[in-house]
């Protein structure tokens, strides 16, 4: 089992829609939990809409099924819609524990966890665990000092940073064929390198994406984004490179067989 963290210091970057879409391609072909660790603004269940509830069993929680090899874990299942979760100190972190002892409930092959924005307890929560962050920032510098903030506490902690993606790359006008870099251009890039980490990708801004979520049919949909294809090439090219099996993306149900 492998765990990754989706991270950004800075709020506002598309780090919730990136860690949804790192699970859904991964999930094509290997179990994956996501783990929505924003206790007080959890997006996931707003991204993958589900009636179902989380069960509490003895082993800790059993996580909402979205598709045959996507499970998640969020607050949001767990209360009232559109209850307000303002916890701190011991509290807080017996729900992080809870939630992360749950992980061997679903038997997954990768774990996806959606982390808040800045540097918080969640974050502390996650030092001295088997735990690789991945990074999302967009390209304007004051996203990317907020970032270096974080990569740098991730090496003071060691922590591994796995890569880097810079998300809201720029836009694309499907009519007149011009990309506007909104944000700048390879803010992102630049980072990764300055830091000495991986540079995965960079993601544009898609209205089809936001259009998926609001509608509530990511999971069905996902696969006509160019982010998709994108991530999919890095995420297998990462993967082989670092000695782990290959996503080999086929079928979701063909692990199962």
């Amino acid at each position: 089992m492998r765990t990754y963290a989706i991270m950004s210091a800075k709020g506002g970057v598309g780090k919730s829609s990136i860690a949804a879409l790192v699970s859904l391609v991964i999930q094509e072909n290997k179990k994956v939990l996501l783990l929505d660790f924003d206790i007080s603004g959890p997006s996931q269940k707003t991204i993958f809409p589900s009636t179902e509830k989380v069960i509490k069993t003895e082993k800790g929680l059993k996580p909402v099924k979205i598709t045959e090899n996507l499970y998640l874990l969020t607050i949001a299942s767990l209360i009232d819609e559109g209850s307000a979760v303002i916890w701190r100190g011991p509290k807080k972190q017996s729900l992080l524990q809870l939630f992360y002892g749950s992980i061997t409930e679903t038997n997954c092959d990768f774990v996806i966890i959606d982390m808040p924005p800045g540097l918080t307890e969640e974050h502390n929560f996650l030092v001295g665990k088997d735990v690789n962050a991945i990074f999302v920032t967009s390209p304007q510098q004051l996203a990317l000092n907020d970032t270096k903030i974080g990569v740098d506490w991730c090496l003071t902690k060691k922590i591994n940073v796995f890569s880097l993606i810079e998300n809201l790359s720029g836009f694309y006008c499907e009519k007149c064929g011009t990309e506007s870099k909104i944000f700048g251009t390879k803010g992102g890039e630049l980072l990764a390198n300055d830091c000495g980490i991986n540079f995965m990708c960079a993601l544009g801004i898609e209205s089809k994406l936001c259009e998926y979520i609001e509608n509530g049919t990511l999971k069905n949909d996902y696969v006509k984004l160019k982010s998709y294809q994108i991530l999919k090439t890095h995420l297998e090219s990462l993967f082989s490179k670092n000695n782990l099996d290959k996503l080999d993306i086929k079928n979701c149900l063909e692990s199962d067989n």
